[in-house]
Formats: structure tokens, C-alpha cells, sequence
């Protein structure tokens, strides 16, 4: 009773009267060059040392993603303090009023992940806090 009755009750309790409808946005985009690649035959071992400029660029976006300057660009539009403390929310979830810049920073980054997947090139940044395998 207690291994699987207790926590299936305390769950459904959670569930269906304290937590609150929850929506998922995702968006994944990839980084492309507008310049035309050269194939220089002399340059073959380089450009195969060489990091692409793509490469960089998408893993500075990743960085951005998660760091302070996208807080600072998006409260220059948005509240985002308002928006993450609502009280539709459920209290696990909700952003506790007054906090600080560097708090508001360390919510954003608990609630969003920010993927790259090497082979493509390609970015994701979705919603929740722990990282899985991206196809």
C-alpha cells in the first residue's frame, strides 16, 4: 500500500488540485551562410582542421540563450518578472516576487534548455530544466 497507493495519491492530489495547465513552446531554427563556399584543392586539410564560421556562430546563439543579455533583451519588451510570476501559476512553479536580476537569470535557465546538434547545425530552446538526447 504504502510503495504505490501513498505516492499515486499524493501525485493526483498534486495534479489535478495544485498544479496548473501548463503550454509548451519550442522553437528550432539552424545558422546558414549567405557566402558561396570556395573549394580550393590546397586548402582541403585546413578546412578540415579549421572550425566552420557556422559552427561558432550557432554555439555563440546557444550561449546567448543562456545568459544574462537575453534577459536584458527581452525586459526591454516584456516584463518578464510579471509573466513568470502569475498567480494562475502553481507555486512550485511561480517566480517569487521581489528577485533580482541574477535570480530572474538562474529561473530563466531552470526553465529553458538550449540544444545544438552537431551534425546539423541545428538550435532548439524549449521549455524545462534537465537536457535529453535530441534526434
Amino acid at each position: 500500500m504504502m510503495i504505490v497507493v501513498l505516492p499515486a495519491v499524493i501525485a493526483a492530489t498534486y495534479y489535478f488540485l495544485v498544479a496548473a495547465d501548463q503550454y509548451v513552446a519550442e522553437f528550432r531554427f539552424a545558422l546558414r551562410t549567405a557566402e558561396t563556399e570556395r573549394h580550393d584543392p590546397t586548402l582541403f586539410l585546413q578546412e578540415s582542421i579549421a572550425p566552420s564560421p557556422i559552427g561558432v556562430d550557432s554555439y555563440i546563439v546557444v550561449q546567448y540563450l543562456a545568459s544574462r543579455a537575453i534577459i536584458d533583451d527581452l525586459g526591454a519588451t516584456l516584463d518578464l518578472q510579471q509573466m513568470f510570476s502569475r498567480s494562475e501559476a502553481d507555486w512550485p512553479a511561480r517566480l517569487d516576487l521581489p528577485v533580482s536580476i541574477e535570480e530572474l537569470v538562474r529561473y530563466w535557465k531552470n526553465k529553458s534548455t538550449h540544444f545544438l546538434t552537431r551534425p546539423t547545425g541545428r538550435l532548439w530552446l524549449e521549455p524545462g530544466p534537465s537536457p535529453r538526447k535530441m534526434p
